[in-house]
């Protein structure tokens, strides 16, 4: 015992004690922060379904406790146990016309139960099958041609009536839904080019069902939804908010942007107009969503190359123009027509990155969300496509980083990207050496290759802040149905 008091009396021992409460105080400061953290990760998700202020439609829709593949749940309309109903949704964009013919099955999920409250019953969709064809050129492009647009669609009408029984049509829903393309034309043009193609609808013998609005231009923040709602109902993730992807769309016209907030922050420092208000199916969801009008892959490449216009100051009302730019091979000529106006490219030495990275700080109106950095992202249409086109994509599913679309533009632009490397500046672990391995296996010999891959990446990293080792989930279908709003707007008619 005196040897203890001993030992508890000297200054080695008081040391001792001194460290042990220095650990003491730095263990509780580390579990109080900690435990901070999740009360107020906590907080905020509760904040967030506080806000009332916002009402999107599609939440309660999808709402399930169990879901089986391509199934969602919404308020049953009639009695039946089960039934087969057919959409017909025509998908008129920029480039191209392309129609979906969708067959559901609708079941009373009640059928089974016969203690189920009747008033609580619920209708459950199922996806069996989807049937696909496309014609180009778009819609827009018969500006000055309102008849021969409506002409040009009459070969997918008989696509259709092959598929859909003439005694079912009456009860088939078909929407012809036009997007950015014709968007971008003036009101009287767009108009016409639409009246026409309901006069021949009208005039058919065994007639679809049409509505008031199933001849339409859709508004861009309902083309992002759709998409949306299409991708996370065939990944089964429409259930929870926290389960969602985001997604982007790169069109001909527009691009979208489209994810299901979760963070506090997003709804506090979003624009008021991003964070939408809308009825799908009689579904509530929040979702931050906007379409950036001219900024899709067609209008962009107008952009760039209207900017590079010689000296000798032609104007676009000229319907062949000339002009050189350093995104094409130096010395060659290449033709492009675009809104009846026809350019003759000539490509010269130069910078494409610089000169599109500039052309894009000057106009970026592109608003940077801290949340879609952090989501899974899957990117579809044009993102797809020239990832493919380069050999880096080979199937309907694939993933790349961002640096992947800089990578390749790299490659198929050779000398005339990005000379001062000032795009690669910071440095992400594995950036050296995906630059010494990857080499990619291109497919497409057209000469926009370079500024369509230069554009892509200067979107992604200069205008939706995405960092280079941020990966992208690129599809065109998932088991065989195709990545497109379409989808998303035939469920919203069954």
């Amino acid at each position: 015992m005196r040897v203890i008091n001993e030992i508890m009396k000297s200054k080695r021992f008081d040391d001792l004690l001194d460290k042990m409460n220095t650990c003491t105080i730095f263990l509780l400061v580390i579990c109080s922060s900690f435990l901070l953290a999740c009360l107020h990760a906590e907080s905020s998700y509760l904040e967030l379904n506080s806000y009332q202020w916002l009402h999107n439609p599609l939440k309660s829709l999808f709402e399930s406790k169990s879901m089986k593949h391509n199934e969602i749940e919404f308020n049953l309309i009639d009695d039946n146990d089960q039934i087969e109903k057919n959409a017909v949704v025509f998908d008129a964009g920029s480039t191209g016309t392309r129609i979906h013919v969708f067959k559901f099955r609708i079941e009373n999920d009640c059928k089974h139960d016969p203690t189920c409250d009747s008033s609580k019953r619920r209708k459950k969709v199922t996806l069996i099958s989807e049937h696909f064809k496309s014609i180009t050129p778009g819609l827009s492009s018969y500006a000055e041609e309102p008849e021969q647009a409506a002409e040009s669609i009459r070969q997918l009408l008989k696509f259709a009536n092959k598929l859909v029984d003439p005694e079912t049509r009456k009860n088939t829903s078909l929407n012809i839904i036009a997007t950015a393309g014709l968007r971008l034309l003036p009101d009287e043009q767009s108009t016409a080019i639409l009246d026409e193609i309901e006069k021949l609808l009208r005039t058919m013998k065994k007639p679809y069902k049409l509505t008031d609005d199933s001849i339409r231009i859709l508004d861009g923040n309902s083309e992002g939804i759709f998409s949306w709602v299409t991708i996370n109902f065939l990944l089964k993730k429409l259930t929870s908010p926290k389960k969602s992807v985001a997604v982007l769309d790169l069109g001909g016209g527009s691009t979208q942007v489209t994810f299901a907030p979760i963070l506090e922050d997003t709804f506090r420092q979003s624009p008021e107009h991003f964070l939408i208000k809308r009825k799908i199916l009689d579904i509530d969801e929040h979702l931050y969503t906007h379409s950036y009008l001219g900024f899709g892959l067609m209008a962009t490449r107008k952009q760039l190359l209207v900017n590079s216009i010689n000296k000798e100051k032609q104007y676009l009302s000229h319907t062949n123009v000339n002009l050189t730019h350093p995104c094409f091979p130096t010395g060659q000529t290449t033709s492009w027509t675009y809104q009846y106006v026809t350019y003759s490219i000539t490509g010269v030495d130069g910078d494409c990155y610089k000169y599109v990275n500039n052309h894009f700080r000057r106009r970026n109106t592109v608003k940077q969300s801290p949340e879609l950095k952090l989501r899974e992202i899957y990117a579809i249409s044009y993102y797809y496509d020239r990832m493919h086109d380069v050999g880096r994509i080979n199937a309907n599913l694939g993933s790349v980083l961002v640096y992947d679309y800089y990578l390749a533009a790299r490659q198929v632009c050779g000398s005339h990207f990005d000379t001062e490397r000032k795009s690669s500046t910071r440095r992400f672990r594995g950036q050296k050496r995906l630059e010494k391995e990857i080499v990619y296996d291109v497919k497409s010999s057209d000469a926009f290759l370079c500024l369509d891959l230069t554009y892509i990446t200067n979107l992604l990293n200069t205008g939706f802040g995405l960092q280079w080792r941020k990966r992208l989930n690129l599809g065109k279908k998932i088991d065989n149905i195709e990545m497109s709003w379409a989808l998303g707007s035939a469920l919203s008619s069954v």
